[in-house]
């Protein structure tokens, strides 16, 4: 009778480690299912944002590309000192002439005029898509800490059910 309570009780432990093995093999698909669905929705929203970060690496490297030119440009017509060439927008007659030659600064402000407006513009460009760039990584960060808080939650909900109201 021992023989068998022993053989009895060790079949009766060995169908309760198999079925845990089986719900712990299960949680565990369920935790990784969870995880890589949280963390593709983050690449699929990163990929988005680092496209908009090329967008505007690319459009920093025009700028900035554009600037040097336009002041090498500005700096060989300074050289020259002829007026007729610079480009100004204004009528030569109205502005003075003595201070467009005296004064650097005020020069390359006036000389080529329709280079530094699209310049100008593209600067605006550049400040728009930093300042879009800003708002969506604030809206991600945001985004993913609700999100993950969310799962977690969900996630504590299947295998602990009173854990997640203290979150």
């Amino acid at each position: 009778m021992l023989k068998e309570d022993i053989f009895k009780s060790y079949g009766e432990l060995s169908g309760f480690f198999k079925n845990w093995n089986k719900i712990l093999l299960n949680q565990n698909d369920i935790v990784k299912s969870k995880i890589k669905d949280f963390f593709k929705f983050v690449r699929m929203e990163n990929s988005s944002f680092i496209e908009n970060v090329k967008i505007r690496d690319d459009l920093k490297t025009k700028y900035n590309f554009d600037l040097l030119k336009l002041n090498y440009k500005k700096e060989k017509l300074w050289t020259q000192m002829d007026i007729n060439k610079w480009e100004i927008n204004e009528e030569i007659e109205k502005i003075d002439k003595s201070l467009l030659t005296k004064d650097k600064n005020y020069a390359f402000s006036r000389m080529c005029f329709r280079e530094t407006y699209q310049l100008e513009n593209l600067h605006k460009k550049l400040g728009y898509h930093n300042k879009i760039l800003m708002d969506e990584l604030r809206r991600m960060v945001k985004n993913h800490c609700a999100r993950f808080k969310d799962n977690m939650k969900s996630f504590l909900d299947m295998f602990y059910p009173t854990l997640s109201d203290v979150i």
